[in-house]
């Protein structure tokens, strides 16, 4: 998992389309990955942080992704996909690993974020360029 994930432009990009999208938004929002630990995974947790959800409870959420599913039911359909993609055979250690998150994933990333931008919420509003309207909105919605 590369931890500045959130701070590369693309994923500054989509993020900020994301939490735009939930500001404006009227409908539902689905967001989905591989194993929920990289994008999907860093957005949830920052859409906990932008609702104020408790740092613990928002890393004990996180690491629901082990156990929501199961890695040893998805790790033959998950090997087939990627030697098909890649050509290779994939250790099912290696598959493990890919599949499982660690709150060390989000404890970098988080570090990172405020090694860059000072704060998560600095972040939102100077990175993201998510002001207090648009996390208003987005409280209105997804709390109400």
């Amino acid at each position: 998992t590369d931890r500045s994930l959130p701070l590369q432009p693309y994923y500054i990009f989509v993020f900020g389309r994301y939490f735009a999208a939930l500001a404006d938004g009227s409908g539902g929002m689905l967001k989905h990955c591989a194993a929920g630990k990289d994008r999907t995974g860093i957005l949830a947790w920052l859409t906990h942080r932008l609702l104020s959800v408790h740092p613990d409870d928002a890393m004990e959420d996180y690491l629901l992704s082990n156990s929501a599913t199961s890695v040893s039911t998805r790790l033959p359909h998950v090997r087939r996909d990627m030697e098909a993609t890649f050509g290779l055979a994939i250790d099912d250690d290696a598959l493990q690993v890919l599949l499982q998150v660690e709150p060390d994933y989000i404890r970098q990333s988080e570090a990172a974020i405020i090694h860059q931008s000072g704060s998560v919420s600095a972040y939102f509003a100077n990175v993201l360029g998510i002001g207090p309207d648009v996390i208003g909105q987005i409280r209105e919605r997804l709390l109400s």
